[in-house]
């Protein structure tokens, strides 16, 4: 039977191989590997979430972060 919290846990790694061990050691693997869509969909997203920068600086410009941070600056 197949495991959607397994596969959703799989994609929610940052690390191709361990969504791949991952994926193995849920019987997802075969699952998964005649799926090549699917597959390169997960690479791509692991690949996605590894180039993201951290959350925090995503939501604040430079600037503001630096002046969020800085108690030094003027304004």
């Amino acid at each position: 039977m197949l495991d959607l919290w397994a596969i959703a846990a799989a994609l929610s790694v940052f690390d191709v191989r361990s969504a791949v061990r991952l994926a193995a050691t849920q019987s997802l693997l075969p699952w998964i590997a005649p799926r090549p869509l699917l597959l390169a969909r997960m690479l791509e997203w692991t690949r996605g979430m590894l180039q993201r920068r951290p959350w925090g600086h995503r939501a604040l410009g430079h600037q503001e972060e630096r002046h969020l941070f800085d108690w030094t600056a003027s304004g």
